[in-house]
């Protein structure tokens, strides 16, 4: 905590910082309520390994391009296509 730097933050700004950071809140001693969220972003045609708690129906879509729901709608054509190996 000796090396520790605050960041000061106005009300309505957002401090955004990934999770390998090492941070901590230290102790409200104020009267003002402080609340932190959760938020993780993961690329939809990424390979997410749902493990460890994390399961599919956590994440919502913030946004499709139509490249996105081209590659998707392919993917899904294709999904149990045979592949030459297995032909």
């Amino acid at each position: 905590m000796d090396i520790a730097e605050p960041v000061p933050l106005k009300v309505g700004q957002v401090l955004i910082f990934p999770l390998q950071l090492v941070h901590g809140g230290g102790t409200n001693a104020s009267r003002r309520t402080r609340f932190s969220t959760d938020i993780r972003l993961a690329n939809s045609l990424a390979p997410v390994e749902w493990s460890r708690g994390v399961r599919k129906e956590y994440f919502v879509p913030l946004c499709t391009s139509a490249v996105t729901r081209s590659a998707q709608a392919f993917l899904a054509a294709n999904a149990e296509a045979p592949t030459e190996a297995s032909a």
